[in-house]
């Protein structure tokens, strides 16, 4: 009996959350922050076309989340708003989170390659940049 790996067969997944919030005096009433953090081992794949036997016996790069929270809730008597400044990927790893079938435009040995694998055409193929979002959410 043989054992056959599956498209999104992940052996070893990392997951962390560091959360503190402490109460605070005067128009501030609670500052905090929180980290989380996500690693896996990467995807199944096949790495060329045809070959019997070579379907899915290779991996694709492992991938690495870090993000970062930062929050204060402030009192301002009725209303209780909540400021905060989201980092996503703070590490600013580049992720690959998908990679092109062999043979295709993508395929070194196609003429179309250097089109194809521009900055402007692969986009989709790693995770999301280092991003920095600021919000608020209102609470009554």
């Amino acid at each position: 009996m043989t054992m056959t790996t599956l498209d999104w067969h992940r052996p070893h997944v990392l997951n962390g959350y560091v959360d503190y919030h402490m109460s605070m005096g005067g128009m501030m009433e609670r500052v905090g922050g929180s980290l989380t953090f996500v690693a896996m081992s990467g995807l199944p794949m096949t790495a060329r076309a045809g070959g019997a036997g070579a379907a899915l016996k290779e991996r694709a790069p492992s991938t690495m989340d870090i993000n970062l929270k930062v929050d204060a809730r402030l009192g301002l008597g009725f209303a209780s708003p909540t400021v905060y400044l989201l980092v996503e990927n703070v590490i600013n790893r580049k992720n690959v989170v998908w990679v092109a079938d062999p043979m295709s435009f993508f395929d070194e040995t196609s003429n179309f390659y250097q089109v194809a694998s521009g900055p402007r055409n692969n986009l989709l193929a790693y995770g999301k940049p280092l991003t920095i979002n600021f919000g608020a959410s209102l609470s009554f």
